[in-house]
């Protein structure tokens, strides 16, 4: 009886859900943190349950169709579309964190390229932020660097979570998973876009710094 209240409960909120997903996954994508078909987003509809992005939607065009609610353990409650591929990462950080809320998974063109920038693996959050700058020294208390898995996998969520825990801020944090992209995490999704808009921001700063010196 329980499980069925909360189900009922978790498909009420997802009209609501799915439009404030629409919402910042479009300004995502008017931001460059999303091309194409790449990226994906999702916030909880209870304490087991969250509604995400399917696979193959672009983000910067979003209907009402391109989401699906899923339970923790992967299992479709709602939902006509296949599930970003990358739900384990969603799945995990829901799991491991009850004050997260929402997440969101972009491909920022700043960052990615940082990444490769001084032909050296990041191995943690400094690498990514111009040191000269006070507030780096915020930033590097809400983002990691985790270990790289194969995409998809429950190693991606579990690597993210493992990383995420080592930070001391509280949440919104992010976490840069390597080779793929950044993934924010908050207590709603738009604290998740303002953490991907200032590590950008910052990945921007720095690239124009390394340009200059050359």
């Amino acid at each position: 009886m329980e499980n069925r209240v909360a189900k009922r409960k978790a498909r009420a909120l997802i009209p609501a859900t799915a439009n404030r997903l629409k919402r910042i996954c479009l300004l995502a994508w008017e931001r460059g943190h999303m091309d194409g078909l790449s990226g994906n987003a999702s916030a909880r509809t209870g304490e087991d349950f969250f509604v995400i992005t399917a696979a193959g939607a672009c983000k910067g065009r979003l209907r009402d169709g391109d989401f699906v609610q899923l339970d923790t353990s992967g299992r479709k409650i709602w939902g006509d579309k296949k599930a970003s591929s990358e739900w384990r990462l969603h799945a995990a950080l829901y799991e491991a964190f009850p004050e997260i809320r929402a997440v969101l998974h972009t491909h920022p063109v700043n960052l990615q390229a940082l990444e490769r920038a001084t032909n050296a693996k990041p191995s943690v959050a400094a690498d990514f932020l111009p040191s000269w700058l006070q507030e780096s020294e915020i930033w590097q208390k809400r983002f990691a660097v985790a270990e790289e898995a194969p995409l998809g996998s429950v190693a991606v969520g579990e690597n993210a979570a493992s990383a995420l825990r080592s930070l001391s801020a509280p949440f919104p944090r992010a976490v840069w998973l390597p080779r793929h992209g950044l993934c924010a995490a908050g207590a709603k999704i738009d604290d998740a876009l303002a953490i991907a808009d200032e590590l950008e921001h910052m990945a921007k700063v720095k690239i124009a710094r390394l340009a200059v010196r050359q």
